[in-house]
């Protein structure tokens, strides 16, 4: 059984590797060595020169992460024994036949992301040390089995960052994506030349963005598609990744005119129900999942709502502190050619944030988000009169088409959210937590039967056990 080393301090939790672990551990024992080991533990933004995985944990702080050397605190090393799941297992194991030739510490990299994936218990984490060969193959390997992961590579950092997005991850840029369709909708636009994608979850320039905006001239396929405007969210979550994620976004999209941000915090770090306490007596002795209505019929009957937490058998499965954004516009707009996005600036003029919940300020949110929306109009408007020279855009610059966003529906989206997220930690709970003796759960819940089968590939130690009998040799006498 291999062990796994948790290190934490106040900002992060590193898992490390049982090598690295080990000389983490005797770093801690013998206090006289004054020299660092090769492999000291760093923070995240640090540059790293071994694999690790950094699982943020939640800030309320409004500045940017620094982009230099961040302080450390002595960090409190507890061995913890891991037991990977089934599926993790069938994964490893999988990928690495299919990919023999990729070194030892990038096959680390990459299994560690897998066990990661199948196994979590957060929606984010970072893997150093990770070179593009590896990514490619990881990203084609998860691409063809099916797994719900989205990655992030940042190459000049040799940096991957995983997520396991969740309903409530996914809810702020779904209702922001549904006022910049009705927005769009308003535009009396060419057809069959022009076309605007407000999308989710598509892959752009080794990333997968929480939302897009483009355009995109279809008469001439030779035109690149032009991205205008990116949303990324981080729940749960250190926002160190995320503010990487949005500077390496800019530094490929200096065109970008609008960026938001959205960050989501819980009352308390989630944790999966404790041996021993009621939820895990109850919960995990029944031999099947709960569904969906008989798991909730136990949380109240109180409608659903931002400030009442989703408790289900007296443990919290979900619960938010706080909802707030973050926008960035591109000064000067379509304008200016020179002046990207700064995600580091504090002006008023380029940025602007506020708190939705529990609290709502966000007038000046919403005022950069419509110059943000009224920049991409114009940049719209340049295309169009691009495509063809001669049309009339009296009425694609009427005023009264103007961009709203429907607090209301945002609210919906994350009270629904909520309710959604809960049910996701109990399913990935039940199906990965070891059963109690004198149990049974049925196969087909263990999340083994949800991957592919012809990537699983044959199980490991499938020969017979049974050792070939010796013929019996009958009437013959021993030679003295």
């Amino acid at each position: 059984m291999s062990t796994t080393t948790i290190v934490k301090n106040s900002c992060y939790t590193t898992y490390l590797l049982p090598d690295i672990a080990r000389r983490t551990n005797s770093k801690s024992a013998g206090k006289e060595k004054t020299t660092e080991p090769k492999n000291k533990l760093r923070s995240v933004s640090d540059e790293p020169t071994g694999y690790s995985v950094v699982e943020g944990t939640q800030s309320t702080t409004s500045e940017p992460p620094p982009t230099g050397r961040a302080e450390q605190s002595n960090p409190t090393v507890i061995p913890v024994t891991a037991r990977a799941s089934k599926r993790s297992e069938l994964l490893v194991r999988r990928f690495n036949s299919a990919n023999p030739e990729i070194s030892p510490s990038g096959q680390r990299a990459c299994n560690g992301a897998l066990q990661f994936i199948s196994d979590h218990s957060a929606e984010c984490a970072e893997f150093f040390a990770v070179g593009p060969v590896e990514y490619t193959k990881l990203q084609q390997f998860i691409e063809r089995s099916g797994v719900k992961a989205r990655l992030t590579y940042i190459q000049k950092e040799r940096t991957l960052v995983v997520e396991m997005p969740s309903a409530l991850h996914e809810a702020p840029m779904a209702a922001i994506q549904n006022a910049f369709l009705q927005f769009f909708a308003k535009f009396p636009l060419p057809k069959r030349t022009l076309n605007i994608n407000v999308l989710t979850n598509v892959t752009t320039d080794s990333s997968i963005p929480d939302l897009r905006i483009s355009l995109q001239n279809i008469a001439d396929c030779r035109c690149s598609v032009i991205i205008t405007g990116l949303g990324e969210t981080a729940f749960s979550q250190g926002i160190v990744p995320l503010y990487k994620k949005l500077r390496t976004s800019v530094e490929v999209n200096p065109s970008l005119l609008l960026v938001l941000a959205a960050i989501i915090d819980e009352t308390r770090q989630y944790h999966a129900p404790l041996p021993g306490l009621s939820a895990w007596k109850t919960l995990l002795y029944e031999p099947t999942m709960r569904p969906r209505d008989v798991f909730f019929a136990g949380a109240g009957v109180e409608p659903p709502a931002l400030n009442r937490p989703m408790i289900v058998e007296g443990h919290t499965w979900c619960s938010i502190a706080m909802v707030r954004f973050k926008v960035w516009i591109k000064l000067g707009g379509v304008q200016v050619d020179d002046h990207a996005i700064d995600i580091d600036t504090n002006d008023p003029n380029e940025v602007a944030e506020g708190i939705f919940y529990p609290t709502n300020n966000m007038g000046a949110v919403l005022t950069m988000i419509e110059r943000g929306a009224d920049a991409i109009k114009q940049r719209l408007i340049a295309l169009c009169q691009e495509i063809q020279p001669n049309i009339d855009v009296c009425l694609l610059e009427d005023p009264n088409i103007t961009f709203r966003l429907d607090l209301d529906d945002l609210d919906y989206k994350l009270v629904g959210a909520m309710a959604e997220t809960a049910y996701e930690r109990y399913q990935a709970w039940y199906t990965t937590t070891p059963r109690p003796r004198g149990t049974k759960r049925n196969a087909d819940k263990l999340g083994v039967s949800d991957i592919q089968p012809d990537l699983l590939g044959p199980a490991s130690g499938t020969r017979s056990k049974t050792r070939k009998k010796r013929p019996r040799v009958v009437g013959v006498a021993k030679r003295k």
